[in-house]
């Protein structure tokens, strides 16, 4: 039986309209103007620049037997995600087809796999057509055909889609539960007429019994093949029964298309994670109109594939793709490729594979406070900001940090801690010591697949007690005779307070002694 999925996807923002702002009920007003605009559970995400439109793609065989048990199929994204995506299946007939409720593909993935499980009903029921549907937004579908493996028939020679010059054999195999196949017959057609009994092309559609049964084979070598010409092959399995069962492929007789070549070039093959890309190639011969091209960038070692938006050749059959800031975000060898579906005239071609190196990006962490010193029932608060070397303001959400501390005894303890957004902020607010001294603060980041590891500055903070409190202000007489002698005394009064406890932040003016002098 036939298999179709569907699944709905974020719409791309409408052209016109600043990316971030796409206009997501179709009335000509983007998101940002329009109140109407909602999510489909019925809320208002602010997704901002952080919008991209999903393409997804569904990878699952084109057809199956009905004792095939579980199925495995996946669902690819073009951008690794930010944030987890939820995409919720559905079968017309359970009792045929079943599949899970929902699918996730992670955040920082492009993949999800999922199972569907084909049930083997052991009736002779023929093929079946399942309708699945995979709801997000926008809406696609995907076939798969299931063969009741009751009664099942396969042409072996030509393969489906074959091009040879005229084909001199056709033969398969066949096979039923209860090994009671009464004959097996083929139907040639060229899109027009049909094979007769003697070989010839007719109007009228003709069954031709073959030799054979469980082997079957059928002697081409009389017909007159149509050059370059494309002629289906339909071949039908009939038991004692009366049961049947057909199979159907496509044999090409020379050559309808003319072969194409596709090319991948790098602007440079040598990149820092996150740093943009230029691809460009060309389809030789180029197409009489601008056909689209895909572009696959894969990174083995983490399974990552990214899928950019297809670019449009020009009439001299190039194309640049622009691979933006922050895409490429896992160091290590990536493979590039390129290619096309081809169209009326040409065949699809696939470019050579070509090795993107990608180094790992230099990461920066600063660490703030906002004192340095601080009395002993007081907080502090730490910020700051993890970055790296190609900063494209995004992904560095959800980071971890370790949050380093050595106490007055020195020893250090740790914490780890999440970055607050994607520009790869943080912060700690309310913190506070419990024991009188001298603390060091550090913070580090481990990196990742895209970023190198680094530490922060360390900043030492002075944890004290109360001493009390004192106000010092310097006298003079009319003619400043003693000044300076003066001065020199308040500010060793001042040192010799400091020196016994008395709190003073440079930083804040928040201080123990209040000092007036005439410095």
């Amino acid at each position: 039986f036939t298999f179709f999925l569907h699944f709905l996807l974020p719409l791309p923002p409408t052209v016109g309209y600043a990316p971030g702002h796409p206009d997501l009920d179709g009335d000509g007003i983007s998101w940002e103007n329009d109140p109407n605009d909602q999510d489909p559970d019925g809320s208002r995400m602010d997704m901002g620049s952080h919008y991209f439109p999903h393409n997804l793609t569904l990878s699952i065989p084109d057809q199956i037997s009905e004792d095939h048990g579980m199925l495995n199929g996946s669902i690819h994204s073009n951008y690794i995600l930010t944030q987890e995506l939820l995409v919720k299946l559905t079968s017309s007939d359970p009792s045929l087809v079943s599949v899970p409720d929902t699918v996730i593909i992670s955040a920082g993935c492009t993949i999800t796999t999922f199972d569907l499980n084909i049930i083997n009903n052991q009736n002779y029921d023929t093929d079946k057509t399942i309708i699945i549907s995979a709801k997000f937004w926008k809406e696609y579908t995907k076939t798969l055909r299931v063969i009741d493996d009751e009664l099942w028939v396969k042409i072996n020679y030509p393969e489906n889609n074959a091009s040879t010059d005229n084909l001199m054999g056709i033969f398969g195999e066949t096979s039923d539960r209860l090994n009671d196949i009464s004959r097996i017959q083929l139907q040639i057609s060229d899109g027009n007429q049909y094979i007769n009994e003697n070989y010839e092309f007719a109007s009228t559609p003709v069954w031709i019994d073959t030799q054979g049964t469980n082997s079957w084979l059928l002697n081409t070598s009389k017909i007159n093949w149509k050059k370059d010409t494309a002629h289906t092959i339909t071949a039908r399995a009939i038991n004692t029964k009366g049961y049947t069962t057909i199979t159907t492929i496509t044999y090409i007789n020379g050559n309808l298309y003319e072969p194409s070549i596709i090319t991948c070039e790098l602007a440079i093959d040598h990149i820092i994670a996150g740093e943009p890309l230029e691809i460009h190639g060309q389809i030789s011969p180029p197409p009489k109109s601008g056909m689209p091209v895909d572009l696959e960038l894969k990174h083995p070692e983490s399974g990552a594939i990214i899928y950019p938006k297809p670019e449009i050749t020009n009439k001299s059959g190039e194309f640049t793709f622009q691979v933006a800031c922050g895409k490429i975000n896992k160091s290590g060898d990536w493979t590039v490729n390129t290619s096309w579906n081809g169209d009326n005239d040409l065949e699809k071609a696939k470019s050579e594979i070509q090795t993107l190196n990608v180094s790992p990006s230099q990461s920066r962490l600063s660490l703030y406070a906002t004192s340095r010193n601080l009395k002993l029932d007081e907080t502090i608060t730490f910020s700051g900001k993890l970055s790296y070397q190609i900063d494209c303001n995004k992904g560095l959400l959800n980071q971890t940090l370790t949050f380093k501390t050595i106490d007055p005894d020195g020893i250090e303890t740790s914490q780890t801690m999440l970055t607050d957004n994607l520009f790869g902020n943080y912060k700690i607010p309310d913190y506070s010591f419990d024991r009188l001294g001298k603390y060091r603060i550090q913070l580090a980041f481990s990196g990742n697949q895209g970023m190198s590891p680094c530490t922060s500055e360390a900043i030492d903070i002075h944890v004290v007690e109360t001493a009390g409190y004192a106000i010092i202000v310097q006298g003079k007489i009319k003619n400043n005779e003693g000044l300076r002698a003066h001065n020199k005394t308040t500010q060793f009064v001042y040192n010799q307070l400091k020196n016994r406890g008395f709190f003073v932040d440079e930083e804040t003016n928040n201080d123990d002694i209040y000092y007036l002098n005439y410095d």
